[in-house]
């Protein structure tokens, strides 16, 4: 690979919070941020296939909120992705910890698309940043090659 060149053409990350009995209102309530999917056990889910068709799936199990930084941030960088959901949540650390009772956890599940079959590398001190907040951090990486997905 020369030096200098990106290989990661494409990144975002997602901010999500999980639980069977979560309401995700109380997210919302509780960090003040606007979150980009919410839904409750028992909602239906539902999907428009690309002939318009409704298509009807099992209702969700669990309830989540997730946030994303797709839209948000610009960049082919997941670090950068990953620290802009870092700094939102940041200044609400208290109200998010103790979100995380009653069998609520929290992840920040990230995507990335390159021209190798390695996901990039997320510093160490995001990481710790993430740990701090009780959150690990779990990249899907795509090989726009056509190699196949790696996870990390």
């Amino acid at each position: 690979m020369p030096k200098g060149r990106n290989v990661y053409s494409g990144a975002h990350a997602s901010l999500r919070v999980m639980g069977e009995n979560l309401d995700p209102s109380d997210v919302t309530k509780a960090l003040q941020l606007p979150p980009d999917t919410t839904y409750r056990r028992g909602d239906p889910r539902l999907s428009r296939a690309r002939n318009g068709r409704v298509v009807r799936y099992s209702p969700y199990s669990a309830g989540m909120w997730s946030m994303t930084s797709k839209g948000c941030v610009h960049s082919g960088r997941l670090e950068t992705h990953v620290a802009w959901l870092l700094n939102e949540l940041e200044p609400v650390a208290n109200e998010f910890r103790d979100l995380l009772e009653d069998g609520i956890h929290a992840d920040i599940f990230c995507y990335s698309v390159g021209s190798t079959d390695r996901p990039p590398a997320i510093p160490n001190s995001l990481r710790d940043r993430a740990a701090r907040l009780g959150l690990i951090i779990d990249i899907d990486h795509y090989d726009e090659r056509g190699e196949g997905a790696e996870h990390a």
